[in-house]
């Protein structure tokens, strides 16, 4: 069997010639039928594969049958296909045998389409020459049209000159006008001097003018159109005259639309421009105004100003429409030669009326000596009080930033007659008066020459177009020479002085417009001048206020500070504990914080700068501020300065009491190891605090350095009874009220400043928007010219607002300075007296118990310093200023020196409870004297931080010994980190503060009115490991 069916195998693998492609498609395309052409499919796929040669090598019986049968299947396939093929080639032959009984009808065609082409290229050679002479006959007919139309346009021309000639006989001359502008244009049209007209386009016009000459009895066109437009133009003219004199604005009108027909534009131009000139002089001399009236030349500046930016903006349109655009220049340029003339006119009498060259002869005269006295300021302090009046004086409260007006007083006071004159050759009143006057010409001349940029900037891309016509537009060389020897003001010798030569006159080629005008002269004039008596004016002004100043008779100075309470008589110290959170000290109400040179030092500058900045001028702001700030530099503060620099000083009895006494020997301290078993009585301690005497040589202990002494020397010898003897230094209280006075009001009029300064630069700042227009200084890019005068703007304010740093560094210093003065020595002794008897080392609980129920050194200290020191000085300086001095650095004496003597004095347990609780109330009684600092933010105050080391100290004297021994031992490993080994030990310590000692210390402390003080040390500063072990070694177990 598989013999039989091998040759059958291979039969059809023989005849499988069919490419793949092919075999793809009768499998996918044709199906293995049955005999009733139903698909014939397996029960079973094929296990072997599909390739014929796989075929060969089969041996199992079921396969080959299997593949027989696929075989014969895929035969089937293949003979049907091949069946399709066939059946298509007798379509093929039939068509082929179609086309091969065509071939003959192709060949006939071909030589029929030769004949045709031959007879087509003989009818072409026939019509070329008819196509040819259509064209002439075309073009020979364009040509009588043109001829015709020129014929039309020459007897359009003779009857139109007749036209003109009866219009002008009948005196319609306007309709005169628009028949000859027809003319003119004809004649234009007939003009064969044109070269690209073609020759026989000549010859046809110059046969038609023949033709027109002769109708014209011999005389050309063009002549006989010149006379009679010479005679129209005559007429318009006459017209147009007359038309002015009557103030006939209607016909004015008329005839000036007429001027462009008869090709005068350049006449028209003129007669109009001369009649808005004469209509600005008119008006100006409709203006009635004394020349001795204050403001009345500015007046007549600012007539002309607005007139002839009104003749302007409402003739543009008019001109522009009949004469075309970039026409108003001309117009521009006669109104500029006629504001010229007239601002010469008024120059020369403001400059006579006002004496401009005699008041600036005067200040050159007395500027050397304005100049020496403003650098010799601290002069103007010794002013005799005779010379003041009554009523200058008042109180001088901190004023609100934003309101400098409200703070100062009326520059009439400044020139108040009753005080004698700075200097008497100075004309002071006329200055004052010129000064504005001055400043709002400039304004105003600075705003009209932009006004008059800014038009001709809007004309500059017609002026470069080819069809600007410069000859009727733009005035001859001729007419500006003629115009500037009109006028030689600049020549005068008062010009001459300030560098202004005589200008030139010229046509700007980028707007047309005239520049070297006398008016661009003539306002940098007026600048320099303003900028001149302004400086002079501000600088007298603030000579004035020096020598005004009312310190000398401020309220509420009448009594100094004491810094004892024993002598203190501004009040009486409370007996009993007063020692209350919730008190508020008495206010002294009467009292003036400051002097009123502050005010109307900064209403000064303030209303110089502000005028200035109204001028416009950037250059002019610029050079007033440097000299405001040389004026606040060199004379403001230099004044301030000398107050502050003379030093604090107290009476002579206080200082008497805390003079150094070597005869005492030295300070022993109350809290030494070896008096921890025995104490004097709290009662007899009060009872002498108050009158015993201080010993300052044994302050070492309190933290007192080696160098120290000097101020302790300085501060004693003062009141010395050597000294006294001598004569050289015995003040007396109203001499010591008037040093502390000016002392506290310095630095209170500095605090002041610089809060008047940053309202100064923000007010100028906001001005500059409103002057230029501006609402955010970004908004202007860099490449506009503005950018440049906003930016020197900006950097002329940033310039008065650096002068806030000299500011704020005298006051810092002058803080200082008095902190060392007048409080460094007073803590120290106040300390030292309070803690006279008080002892850390308690023997048992009654005696712990009865230091909480009354905490002796937190009273004592407080009576001590609160009233003679703390209250007086709150009362005497600014909000700012208080707590600089006592909040900074007040405090951080106190803190320093108690922090050194609480690390050389001994403590156990229940001394180290009642320590915390001495810090508490310390704590929380500055938070209260300093809470309106705090809530400053700009101070920027942290009561709580400065007491982080006192506050750890507390915590580690409040702890048990064995905590107390563990933390001292965490403290000397390296490996430890301080601030974990604190806030650690903070939290053991919490353990026993649940004992009844601990309770009864907190209800203590909560009874009094203090609530929750929490000590927290997060975020603060930690103790040294030397601190730590100091402390450690200090315990003392009982």
């Amino acid at each position: 069997m598989i013999k039989s069916a091998q040759p059958e195998s291979n039969s059809i693998h023989s005849k499988n010639v069919v490419s793949s492609k092919q075999t793809s498609t009768i499998n996918s395309s044709d199906s293995p039928l049955c005999k009733n052409d139903s698909p014939v499919s397996f029960q079973n796929a094929p296990t072997f594969g599909k390739d014929l040669d796989s075929l060969i090598n089969l041996t199992d019986i079921s396969q080959i049958e299997e593949a027989i049968n696929w075989l014969s299947i895929e035969e089937a396939k293949l003979d049907n296909h091949l069946d399709k093929i066939l059946a298509t080639k007798k379509n093929l032959d039939a068509d082929f045998l179609n086309f091969l009984t065509t071939l003959p009808i192709i060949e006939d065609t071909q030589s029929n389409l030769i004949a045709i082409r031959k007879s087509i290229d003989d009818g072409y050679s026939t019509v070329e020459p008819l196509h040819n002479n259509i064209n002439l006959l075309n073009n020979n007919k364009i040509k009588i049209e043109e001829a015709s139309d020129l014929v039309d346009k020459g007897i359009l021309f003779l009857e139109n000159i007749s036209k003109v000639e009866n219009s002008i006989n009948s005196g319609e001359i306007e309709a005169g006008c628009q028949i000859l502008s027809e003319c003119i244009q004809i004649l234009d049209i007939l003009d064969s001097s044109k070269s690209t007209l073609p020759q026989e386009t000549k010859d046809i016009i110059d046969l038609i003018l023949q033709q027109i000459s002769i109708s014209l009895n011999s005389t050309s066109a063009a002549t006989t159109l010149e006379k009679n437009r010479n005679e129209l133009t005559r007429l318009v003219a006459l017209k147009f005259d007359k038309s002015s004199s009557n103030n006939d604005n209607k016909a004015i009108i008329e005839c000036f639309k007429l001027f462009p027909l008869l090709n005068e534009k350049g006449l028209g131009l003129e007669k109009y421009s001369k009649l808005l000139c004469q209509k600005l002089s008119d008006n100006y001399k409709l203006l009635k105004v004394q020349s001795d009236k204050e403001g009345a030349f500015l007046l007549r500046l600012v007539n002309l100003f607005d007139s002839v930016a009104y003749l302007i903006d409402s003739n543009t349109s008019l001109v522009e429409k009949y004469y075309g655009e970039g026409s108003m220049t001309r117009v521009i340029q006669h109104l500029q030669l006629e504001l010229d003339s007239r601002v010469v006119l008024v120059l020369e009498s403001f400059e006579d009326e006002r004496q401009i060259s005699k008041l600036k002869y005067q200040i050159q005269f007395s500027k050397e000596q304005l100049e020496a006295d403003l650098s010799n300021v601290s002069i103007a302090s010794t002013v005799d009080q005779s010379s003041k009046t009554p009523g200058n004086s008042g109180k001088r409260p901190n004023a609100p930033k934003n309101n400098l007006q409200n703070s100062s007083k009326s520059a009439s006071v400044l020139q108040d007659s009753q005080f004698e004159t700075i200097n008497e050759n100075v004309d002071a009143i006329a200055i004052s008066k010129l000064v504005p006057e001055l400043a709002m010409m400039a304004a105003k001349g600075e705003s009209f020459l932009e006004f008059l940029s800014v038009k001709g900037q809007s004309g500059s891309d017609f002026l470069k177009s080819p069809n600007f016509e410069s000859e009727s537009i733009l005035l001859s060389d001729t007419i500006l020479l003629n115009s500037q020897r009109k006028s030689s003001i600049l020549s005068k010798d008062i010009y001459a002085s300030d560098g202004l030569a005589v200008p030139k006159l010229s046509v700007d080629s980028n707007t047309g417009l005239l520049i070297g005008t006398q008016l661009e002269y003539l306002v940098k004039w007026i600048q320099s001048s303003y900028l001149e008596f302004e400086i002079y004016s501000m600088q007298r002004a603030v000579l004035r206020a020096l020598q005004l100043d009312d310190i000398n008779v401020l309220e509420g100075w009448n009594h100094p500070i004491f810094g004892d309470l024993g002598n203190n008589q501004n009040g009486n110290a409370k007996s009993s504990y007063f020692f209350n959170l919730k008190s508020k000290k008495t206010q002294f109400s009467s009292i003036s914080l400051t002097s009123s040179i502050t005010g109307d030092i900064f209403y000064v500058l303030q209303t110089a700068l502000h005028r200035c900045l109204n001028t416009q001028n950037a250059s002019l702001f610029n050079k007033l501020s440097i000299s405001a700030c040389d004026i606040l530099k060199r004379s403001y503060l230099t004044y301030i300065d000398h107050f502050i620099q003379h030093g604090w000083v107290y009476p002579s009895s206080a200082q008497q009491q805390s003079s150094l006494l070597p005869d005492q020997g030295a300070f022993k301290s109350a809290r030494s190891s070896g008096e921890y078993g025995s104490r004097m009585s709290r009662d007899g301690a009060n009872s002498n605090m108050s009158s015993s005497s201080s010993n300052l040589t044994g302050l070492g202990a309190l933290g007192l350095s080696s160098s120290d002494w000097k101020q302790s020397f300085k501060n004693s010898i003062t009141n010395s009874s050597f000294v006294s003897v001598l004569g050289l230094n015995n003040p007396g209280d109203n001499v010591v009220v008037e040093q502390q006075k000016r002392v506290c009001v310095g630095l209170n009029n500095l605090d002041v400043s610089i809060n008047y300064l940053e309202a100064l630069c923000d007010g100028l700042s906001n001005r500059f928007k409103q002057v230029w227009e501006l609402d955010s200084f970004d908004d202007i890019p860099q490449d506009d010219p503005l950018y440049e005068e906003i930016d020197s703007i900006k950097m002329s304010i940033r310039l008065i607002s650096d002068v806030k740093s000299s500011f704020n560094g005298n006051l810092i210093q002058g803080l200082t300075n008095l902190g060392n003065q007048a409080l460094k020595l007073k803590i120290r002794q106040a300390l030292k007296d309070s803690y006279r008897d008080i002892k850390y080392v308690l023997s048992n609980e009654e005696e712990f118990t009865d230091l909480m129920n009354e905490p002796l050194f937190v009273s004592r200290l407080f009576i001590l310093l609160d009233q003679p020191l703390f209250s007086m000085f709150k009362n005497r300086l600014t909000i700012r200023n208080f707590g600089e001095l006592i909040g900074n650095i007040g405090l951080g004496f106190l803190i320093y020196d108690w922090q050194r003597a609480i690390l050389q004095s001994k403590f156990n347990y229940l001394g180290g409870l009642v320590f915390e609780r001495d810090v508490k109330l310390v704590l929380s009684k500055f938070e209260d004297l300093l809470e309106p600092v705090m809530a400053n933010s700009n101070m920027n105050l942290d009561v709580r931080s400065k007491f982080s080391k006192l506050i750890q100290m507390a915590s580690i004297m409040a702890s048990e010994q064995n905590q107390l021994d563990e933390f001292s031992n965490q403290s000397q490993n390296p490996s430890l980190d301080n601030t974990a080994s604190a806030n650690s030990f903070n939290e053991n310590s919490s353990l026993y503060r649940r004992t009844s000692l601990k309770n009864k210390l907190d209800s203590t402390l909560i009874n009094s009115g203090f609530g929750d003080i929490s000590l927290k040390l997060d975020s603060l500063s930690i103790l040294s490991q030397n601190e730590i072990a100091q402390l450690s070694s200090n315990r003392i177990q009982l």
